[in-house]
């Protein structure tokens, strides 16, 4: 195996443990910024609710930084593949692109997990009842914080699923 192959499998290897530390890294953030808002181990008017605005897009921004390592992982799968000069190399790379499905999970459970905040966080912007729960009664602007946590998941959910859009899109030009 000549040393162009082995360092392009390095920087897949890389890639994918980056790509490990920034799931655990969308986990530690989510919950963080959602014991902060609801203002765990803190006085009851330590509650910030609009601190819940930043989840859907830690979540989004994961899984973009998620989708470009995964196009560049793919890329150098690819050519490792149609360019490699070691044999096994190309026809582990031939087996994988064939087989490509059973890593969906991964990309599932990254997105949905997104939507599936959008979607939480929506519900308490957009039900009154719901956002009274979260909300000080005296807060300054209800409405305008309700609006904003309900752009907030809008924008995280429109933007994970358009990363996955964004990908396929990429992955179609590179295998015709």
């Amino acid at each position: 195996m000549s040393d162009a192959t082995l360092k392009l499998r390095d920087e897949i290897i890389e890639s994918q443990k980056v790509r490990t530390d920034l799931l655990k890294w969308k986990i530690i953030l989510v919950a963080a910024l959602g014991g902060a808002a609801l203002g765990v181990g803190q006085p009851e008017h330590a509650i910030r609710p609009i601190l819940l605005g930043f989840i859907p897009l830690v979540c989004a921004y994961v899984d973009v930084v998620c989708t470009h390592n995964d196009i560049r992982i793919r890329v150098i799968g690819h050519f490792l593949e149609s360019q490699g000069s070691d044999e096994q190399i190309r026809a582990y790379e031939s087996y994988c692109g064939r087989n490509r499905d059973v890593f969906l999970v991964e990309r599932v459970a990254l997105v949905a997990t997104t939507v599936l905040f959008s979607l939480m966080i929506g519900t308490i912007a957009s039900c009154p009842t719901v956002a009274t729960m979260f909300f000080h009664p005296t807060a300054v602007d209800l409405e305008s914080q309700r609006l904003a946590l309900g752009g907030a998941a809008a924008i995280g959910a429109l933007v994970s699923l358009g990363a996955v859009g964004f990908l396929s899109c990429k992955l179609k030009r590179l295998n015709p």
